[in-house]
């Protein structure tokens, strides 16, 4: 084994995680803030050298799976009396989950959440009239990952607000049915408000449009929901 190989990759990695923890957060303020931005800013990214992509910025997919996916893989590994993904699937199905390995869980939880950017993608490149192709589909793709994605921090402030004050301080149901009320509220708020500023849409004509990619998510992984009934 080259020394001097294991040291550099040791360094690059450590530069890299450091990188993160500096782009992180800003780009999950920059979404929060300022959602009209995405389309634009992704549509731009692409454009560009492959090589010079998404520097100021986490890249979507990145930012998607370490604000989403990673952290409700974790809670639902280790804690998993806590609701935290009801959401989008039955706790029952969770406490099966238990039972696979590492690799297989990362994978059903990531199909679960990347499905629901996927589902908006969708529908908006449908309204646009446009093919359904991977160049297509990508920036749309993007965009909504950067969008959905604080929806894994909503999920986890709900989970830390569990665990510091107990199911004697806060009824869960309460808790879970506020959390689900303000990840819908994102979702469909920043969704209807790109639409209408990005897209150039009506109204009433954005409104439908996420309702659409709402009912599509809930299709897509109605096979998950319908194991999770089954393994009761």
């Amino acid at each position: 084994m080259d020394l001097s190989n294991v040291i550099s990759t040791t360094e690059n990695l450590l530069y890299q995680l450091t990188v993160w923890l500096v782009l992180l957060p800003r780009t999950l303020f920059r979404v929060v803030t300022r959602p009209t931005w995405i389309p634009n800013y992704v549509a731009g990214e692409l454009g560009k050298p492959n090589e010079q992509q998404f520097d100021e910025y986490m890249t979507p997919l990145l930012f998607f799976v370490l604000l989403t996916i990673v952290p409700n893989l974790i809670a639902n590994t280790y804690w998993p009396q806590y609701p935290y993904t009801d959401f989008a699937t039955d706790r029952n199905f969770v406490g099966q989950a238990q039972h696979l390995s590492t690799q297989h869980r990362f994978f059903v939880y990531s199909l679960i959440w990347m499905l629901l950017p996927l589902s908006f993608a969708i529908v908006h490149l449908f309204a646009q009239k446009k093919e359904l192709s991977g160049s297509q589909l990508k920036p749309l793709f993007y965009s909504q990952c950067l969008r959905v994605a604080p929806l894994g921090l909503v999920f986890g402030l709900q989970f830390i607000t569990a665990k510091a004050l107990g199911p004697g301080i806060i009824h869960p149901f309460v808790l879970s049915s506020a959390t689900v009320a303000l990840a819908a509220a994102w979702l469909l708020y920043s969704d209807i408000r790109i639409s209408v500023r990005s897209f150039n849409v009506t109204p009433g004509r954005a409104v439908r449009l996420a309702l659409a990619s709402v009912a599509l998510y809930y299709l897509l992984i109605a096979p998950v929901i319908l194991l999770s009934v089954l393994l009761r």
